[in-house]
């Protein structure tokens, strides 16, 4: 039985700067390392790699939200993001 409230949501957001594409995908997971949800899609027009790592941080919260997951931990990689969002 996990007994920690928060679930871990691993982030991450990709850009071809030659097209301007990109994509975004998270996966959330409990205390025992289990899949508790994920998700992907298309980034069709995206700036940098930033905004496809913060279009991933925004669907997974929104995800999270919308099964009733109030306390996570964000893990990215974009240590501008993690900064941005500690404040």
């Amino acid at each position: 039985m996990c007994y920690s409230l928060q679930l871990k949501i691993n982030i991450d957001g990709s850009f071809c700067k030659e097209t301007s594409m990109g994509g975004w995908g998270f996966c959330i997971r409990d205390c025992h390392g289990d899949v508790c949800g994920a998700g992907m899609g298309h980034l069709p027009h995206v700036h940098d790699a930033l905004q496809a790592e913060t279009m991933a941080c925004l669907k997974a919260i929104e995800f999270a939200a919308e099964l009733g997951i109030g306390r996570i931990i964000i893990e990215t990689d974009a240590t501008s993001l993690k900064a941005a969002l500690q404040t």
